[in-house]
C-alpha cells in the first residue's frame, strides 16, 4: 500500500493507523489503513508498508492491511503492526500499532439477535394441526444456527405442542395474543444461549369456516434499523414467509422510501439523502404472492437512522485508579449531535502529562512509578472521515 501526497524529500517521522481499535465478529475481514507523516505533520508519499499481526489468536493479516479476525474473543492490544519506510530508503522503519476486539457470542447477542416464529399468527378450527418453525437472525440479517426449540402454549385450552413444533388447536374460540411461546436454544458460536419469541392464535368456532390465511403470514425487512450517513448506501434484505414458515417466493416486490429521506433501488440498496435524524418506516416493501392474489399487498417497513456530523467524543473509562506499572486500554466513542454513535471516525491519542506514564497510539496506557493524581492527562482527537 502506498500513501500519497506530501513534500518530496521530507523525513518520515510517524505513522498513524485507523481505526485505532475495531470491534468485530469472529471471521470478519477488517481493513486497517495507515497515514505516514513528516515531522511537520505533512502526508508523505511513496511509502512502503509492511503489515503483520503479532498475536495469532487475533487473526490473520494480509499484505494490504486486511485482517481476518480469529475465533477467540477478547481485546488484543497493539497486535496490528505496520512498519513504514520510504520506497527504496535505507533508514530504520517507523512502526505503529493498533488494537482489535473480537466479540464474544454474548456481545453479538446483546447487539440485537432476535427470533422469529413462522407463522407469526395462525387462524384455525379446534383440532386442526399447524406446523410452527423458528428462525433467528442477527442485526445484519445473518442467519443464526439453532440447536433446538422448546415449544409451549400459554393455556392448554388454546392448544398443545408436539416436540417437532406441530401445534394442535384447542377448544377455546377467540383471539389469544402471544399464546404460542418458543424458547430457541442457539447453536454454533452461540451454543447454549436462548432467545424467546411468541405468536398469536385465533381459534374459530365450529360454525365459522371463514379462513384468512394472510393473517398468518409474515414479511420483514432486515436489518429493521438501518444506520447510514448522508450519501452512504447499504443493502437491505426482504424476507417473506408462508403459513407453514417456509420462505415464500413473491411475484411482485416493490421497494419504496420516504421522499427526501432516502432512495432505494429495485434490489433493496438504500441510500440516505435526508437530514440527520430518526425516520420510522422510512423504507417500505410492498409484496404480492400467491396468497395476496388480487387483494391488497402486504407491507414491511424498516427505520432509517441518518447519522450526522461528529459532535462529541467520550473516553472510557473517564477516570481510573491504576497500580504503578499497570496497563489499561482506553476506548473512545464518537457521537453526532442527536446522540447516535459514529463508526467512521479515527482517533489520535495524546498524553498531556508524561508523569502519568506512556500512552500508545491505540490508547494503551502504561502507568508510571510516580504515584499521584493526573487530571486531564489523556486526550483523544477524533476526525470523521471525509468521503
Amino acid at each position: 500500500m502506498v500513501v500519497t501526497v506530501g513534500p518530496a524529500g521530507a523525513t518520515l517521522a510517524s505513522v498513524t493507523l485507523f481505526p485505532s481499535i475495531n470491534q468485530v465478529r469472529p471471521g470478519t475481514q477488517v481493513l486497517f489503513q495507515a497515514i505516514a507523516l513528516s515531522e511537520t505533520g505533512s502526508y508523505i508519499q511513496g511509502v512502503d508498508l509492511r503489515w503483520r499481526v503479532t498475536d495469532p489468536l487475533a487473526g490473520t493479516m494480509q499484505s494490504n492491511g486486511i485482517i481476518i479476525a480469529g475465533d477467540t474473543h477478547g481485546v488484543y492490544s497493539n497486535v496490528i503492526e505496520v512498519q513504514a519506510r520510504r520506497l527504496g530508503g535505507t533508514e530504520a522503519r517507523v512502526i505503529a500499532t493498533a488494537s482489535i476486539a473480537v466479540l464474544s457470542a454474548e456481545d453479538i447477542l446483546a447487539d440485537g439477535v432476535r427470533a422469529i416464529i413462522a407463522p407469526e399468527s395462525i387462524v384455525g378450527l379446534p383440532g386442526e394441526e399447524k406446523q410452527f418453525l423458528a428462525f433467528v437472525y442477527d442485526r445484519q440479517g445473518v442467519r443464526v444456527p439453532i440447536d433446538r426449540t422448546i415449544w409451549r402454549a400459554s393455556d392448554p385450552n388454546v392448544g398443545a405442542f408436539a416436540d417437532d413444533g406441530v401445534f394442535t388447536m384447542g377448544n377455546a374460540p377467540g383471539l389469544h395474543l402471544d399464546a404460542i411461546q418458543a424458547i430457541v436454544v442457539l447453536g454454533g458460536e452461540f451454543s447454549g444461549a436462548t432467545v424467546p419469541a411468541t405468536a398469536t392464535v385465533v381459534i374459530r368456532s365450529a360454525d365459522d369456516v371463514t379462513r384468512t390465511p394472510i393473517e398468518g403470514q409474515r414479511s420483514i425487512i432486515t436489518p429493521d434499523i438501518i444506520r447510514l450517513r448522508q450519501g452512504d448506501t447499504q443493502q437491505a434484505t426482504f424476507l417473506n414467509f408462508d403459513l407453514d414458515g417456509n420462505r415464500l417466493e413473491a411475484t411482485d416486490v416493490q421497494w419504496t422510501a420516504q421522499s427526501g429521506v432516502a432512495m432505494v433501488d429495485s434490489r433493496g440498496r438504500i441510500t440516505a439523502i435526508g437530514e440527520p435524524g430518526v425516520y420510522p418506516g422510512a423504507v417500505q416493501v410492498l409484496v404480492r404472492d400467491e396468497f395476496t392474489g388480487n387483494g391488497p399487498p402486504r407491507q414491511a417497513t424498516a427505520t432509517l437512522v441518518v447519522l450526522g456530523q461528529l459532535s462529541r467524543v467520550e473516553i472510557t473509562p473517564a477516570s481510573v485508579t491504576m497500580k504503578p506499572g499497570g496497563s489499561l486500554l482506553f476506548l473512545a466513542s464518537a457521537y453526532d449531535a442527536a446522540g447516535f454513535q459514529l463508526f467512521d471516525v479515527s482517533f489520535t491519542w495524546d498524553l498531556q502529562d508524561s508523569g502519568a506514564g506512556r500512552l500508545t497510539t491505540s490508547g494503551l496506557l502504561s502507568a508510571s512509578d510516580n504515584p499521584g493524581d493526573y487530571p486531564a492527562a489523556i486526550r483523544v482527537r477524533a476526525v470523521q472521515r471525509v468521503r
